[in-house]
């Protein structure tokens, strides 16, 4: 049995958040001690959370214990609030701090949402093989 198998029969539920609806599919592992500290591959080690709760743990402002086989429990540091209690629009809805985006992108995406995109995303959205309004470029099929 793989180790993602074991954490899925663990959790079934999906998210460990709380309230979570993301299903097992859309989750990832977070080690609870952090790999890079020395902390183990291994499902003791290991929660599943959706990639939404996975960056808001990674913020630095919570505590996640795990009590059991996929059950944890969440609490902010500073409130000592419980992951359901936790209002949503004390943070930023991806949960990661403002502070981490450069300048540049910050900018392009306050003037995206004001409806007043840059002149680099106007002139993306024009270039052959990207989809109107997308900087990103778009993947190209295999012909049949």
């Amino acid at each position: 049995m793989t180790l993602r198998h074991k954490l899925e029969l663990e959790q079934p539920g999906g998210c460990a958040w709380a309230g979570c609806r993301a299903p097992i599919s859309w989750t990832e592992a977070h080690h609870l001690e952090h790999w890079a500290d020395g902390g183990s591959t291994t499902a003791e080690n290991l929660i599943l959370l959706c990639r939404f709760h996975h960056g808001r743990i990674h913020t630095g402002k919570w505590d996640i214990t795990k009590t059991g086989p996929g059950q944890v429990v969440i609490r902010h540091r500073r409130t000592g609030a419980a992951d359901a209690e936790w209002e949503a629009d004390a943070d930023l809805p991806n949960g990661q701090a403002a502070e981490a985006f450069s300048r540049s992108l910050k900018r392009q995406l306050d003037e995206y949402a004001s409806g007043s995109p840059t002149s680099a995303w106007k002139r993306a959205s024009r270039e052959p093989g990207r989809s109107s309004g997308n900087p990103m470029p778009q993947k190209s099929r295999p012909a049949r």
